[in-house]
């Protein structure tokens, strides 16, 4: 059997790196190889904040780490205060590439969820990988297709407590769903005792699952001290000099030498000889030769204790700190029967004497409690291989992240799929169990789960502005959408766009030939989800078509013309997308227009970017009603307030394939930018992928355009979001305040838009300050 496992492994930690090793080789002990999903946990970004200050203090550090980065200086060293150390790093990627095991590369919920393809067991842990301050679905194992094939062994939440509810709901969902759930320390299971009803099993960190003379020899390592010159170790995970002092005196008087492991570049001048190019074997060879142990790192206790070193522990945290992480370390020496005997307060003048260690004891207590933690590992391990040898997983669904485009529905032979609106205000795709045949097709059409593409560095790019002012006048952009629209309905081929649908309550993709008249209604951006099962009816007619739809869209049905041959005869063009929003936002924003109108108001057009009321660049939104008129720039629209800020999407936006890539002929948006920064009538932006989206845009230059010229690439890699936002923690909360008809629009983006308020107050300091 084969196990994908979740932990952190990508920090230059010693215990991160050697609790990986230990949790490998425990899966091997158990017949199961397992392998680290190679996923780099800082490639989640937040995207949420608690209110203006959150704002300002993640912007202002990610400012300061951009100007000073690679600098030096008090300002620089404050900024990075992590001493750097090129033969450490070394160190950490020769033992990484010698003896640890790695899935492939993920980094998106499509490159999880295929895990669940090619491994029996799916498990996380251990270190804190559960701490509510670094909250990450990931670590959850949310990519599990089934929950009966998960383990958690010792993931740590290392907090006393989860203050946001919105985490304790998600860590709730998300650990409730692990079959077989363990975890590193009792106040741990205390928590996740409050938030599931069920305690979970208590079991020591992987690196205890290995005996000191079993981790010395895996590594050659001799245990000796050395008598001659001896030493002790200083490894402080805190930037507090009290504590290299306390340790300074307590060698003296031990007549030790005094070694120091670098973390931050202050410690450079704390007066003690460094070791340097220290990686994980260097880290155990350095505690093993020791006589004595100056550490806060719950990592360096553990060792300490497997090596018999005489052990001074200092809290790394005051225990008023809403962030203390000090019962990682109570934990553990409360297993070892030595309690608070060798943990020092920095900040209190009393020390209390060291008293001889009886390690007899301290053995046959973690002795008794790791036989306990592997009896926990090896019947998970066993009840999972039994589960897997009875049960095959389904094949739908195909994604973890449905974007609602319903290619999978079309294709059923079945009938067990159908398309329909979820409770947060996005189409979904929900299954009949029953009418399932396990074909497999969707796996096949999903945009997800069989990806194709395009990459945007290798494409061609131009600025386009159509010759039909009115064209440009009711366009988002520089018309180009229209222009291929005109042009494809006068050589008799169909074209299939967004438009609002009647009563302007939603949007979705219809389909016009020539004789059906001119497409106005595909005219200007919607940014709502559209229907767009329209869009693969085309396959049942004949001739050639046009087909606009955001890139998961277009993808989708790229997927299934290329399962049906039908390929030739569509020119598909995407659109730059950031993401949809709940529909639920949409329609609070109608319904509050609509409930001031002063008579039965029908409700007639809402135009996401009005020219007429405003610039290109203002990108002006007007609901035009029978009696009145609403317009609101962008920076005055709560509905932007949400767009932008990107907090209420659907969940498959976030896990967006086609920031960097295309599966379209061509790709359209606005040219945004410096270069066309004082153009008020708009630009288009147009990316060309396939020889015939050129030649689409060719014959366009040639007759409709006033303004089509060959632009660098560059210009899309510097303008356009090239990166996923990470899902907010609290969207849930959001759209199901979005659904509250007590609530305002207003209300809720002062509650949930703290960027627009900064955002505000900077505006208005320029107009100041040019004044």
């Amino acid at each position: 059997m084969k196990a994908a496992v979740m932990t952190w492994h990508t920090y230059k930690n010693y215990g991160s790196l050697l609790q990986a090793y230990a949790l490998q080789e425990a899966f091997l002990q158990n017949n199961v190889t397992s392998f680290l999903v190679d996923y780099d946990p800082r490639d989640f970004q937040r995207n949420e904040f608690s209110g203006a200050t959150g704002y300002v203090k993640y912007h202002a550090r990610r400012l300061l780490k951009q100007h000073y980065a690679g600098q030096n200086g008090f300002f620089a060293n404050f900024v990075y205060p992590q001493y750097e150390d090129k033969a450490r790093d070394e160190a950490f990627h020769e033992f990484g590439k010698m003896h640890l095991r790695y899935t492939k590369r993920c980094v998106l919920a499509s490159d999880f969820y295929e895990l669940n393809e090619e491994y029996e067991i799916l498990a996380c842990g251990s270190d804190q990988i559960w701490a509510p301050t670094s909250f990450n679905p990931r670590y959850y194992l949310d990519f599990a297709k089934d929950p009966a094939r998960t383990l958690a062994y010792a993931p740590s939440i290392g907090l006393p407590e989860i203050r946001d509810k919105a985490i304790g709901q998600q860590v709730a969902r998300l650990a409730g769903r692990i079959a077989h759930l363990s975890i590193r320390e009792q106040r741990g299971a205390e928590i996740l005792e409050s938030l599931l009803g069920v305690r979970p099993t208590v079991v020591l960190d992987p690196t205890a699952l290995l005996t000191g003379e079993e981790w010395l020899e895996r590594f050659s390592i001799g245990n000796s001290k050395d008598a001659k010159n001896p030493y002790a170790v200083c490894y402080f995970l805190s930037d507090d000099r009290r504590k290299w002092e306390d340790a300074q005196r307590i060698a003296k008087e031990n007549k030790l030498r005094l070694l120091g492991i670098p973390v931050f570049k202050k410690d450079a001048t704390r007066g003690v000889e460094l070791c340097y190019g220290v990686g994980p074997i260097e880290f155990l060879s350095l505690i093993a030769g020791s006589n004595a142990v100056f550490t806060d790192s719950f990592h360096g206790t553990m060792f300490s204790l497997l090596f018999h070193k005489d052990l001074h522990v200092y809290k790394r945290f005051s225990d008023s700190s809403s962030t203390n992480q000090n019962s990682r370390i109570s934990n553990i020496l409360a297993i070892a029967g030595l309690g608070d005997s060798v943990l020092h307060d920095v900040q209190s003048k009393v020390r209390k004497p060291v008293s001889a260690i009886d390690w007899n004891e301290v053995d046959r207590r973690i002795e008794s409690a790791r036989c306990a933690s592997k009896a926990f590992l090896s019947k998970s391990i066993e009840e999972i291989s039994d589960h897997v040898y009875t049960s095959e997983l389904a094949s739908f669904p195909p994604t973890m992240t449905c974007c609602g485009c319903g290619a999978c529905v079309s294709v059923c032979p079945a009938k067990a799929l159908h398309l329909h609106e979820n409770e947060n205000g996005f189409f979904e795709a929900f299954i009949n169990r029953n009418k399932c045949i396990e074909c497999g097709i969707c796996v096949k059409v999903c945009p997800f789960s069989n990806r194709q593409g395009a990459d945007i560095e290798r494409a061609k790019m131009f600025s386009y502005v159509t010759a039909d002012s009115a064209a440009l006048k009711r366009s988002a952009s520089g018309g180009i959408s229209n222009d291929l629209t005109i042009e494809a309905l006068a050589h008799g081929c169909e074209v299939t766009g967004c438009a609002l649908e009647e009563g302007c309550c939603g949007a979705a993709h219809n389909t016009i030939s020539f004789d059906e008249g001119l497409p106005e209604a595909f005219q200007g951006s919607k940014y709502i989800q559209s229907n767009f099962t329209m869009a693969f009816q085309t396959l049942r007619h004949s001739g050639f078509q046009v087909v606009f739809g955001t890139p998961c869209q277009i993808a989708a049905l790229r997927n299934i013309l290329v399962l049906k041959g039908e390929e030739e005869r569509y020119l598909l063009v995407d659109l730059i997308c950031h993401g949809v929003p709940s529909a639920h936002l949409y329609r609070k924003t109608i319904n509050e227009f609509m409930s001031l109108s002063e008579s039965q108001d029908e409700l007639l057009k809402v135009l996401f970017r009005d020219k007429e009321s405003g610039s290109w660049q203002d990108r002006c939104m007007s609901i035009i009603g029978t009696s009145r008129k609403q317009s609101l720039k962008s920076n005055e629209a709560p509905f932007y307030s949400f767009f932008n800020q990107g907090n209420c999407y659907m969940d498959s936006c976030y896990e967006c394939l086609w920031r960097r890539s295309s599966a379209a002929d061509i790709r359209v948006g606005d040219y945004w930018g410096k270069r066309f920064s004082d153009n008020q009538e708009g630009v288009s932006m147009v990316v060309v992928f396939t020889e015939k989206g050129e030649k689409a845009v060719e014959r366009l230059s040639r007759t409709r355009t006033s303004h089509c010229e060959l632009q660098d690439i560059s210009d899309y890699l510097t303008v356009q979001q090239l990166k996923n936002r990470s899902k907010p923690v609290h969207k849930d909360a959001l759209v199901s305040e979005l659904k509250d008809p007590a609530k305002s629009l207003k209300e809720l983006e002062k509650r949930w838009c703290p960027e627009r308020r900064i955002q505000k107050s900077i505006r208005k300091a320029k107009r100041s300050f040019r004044r």
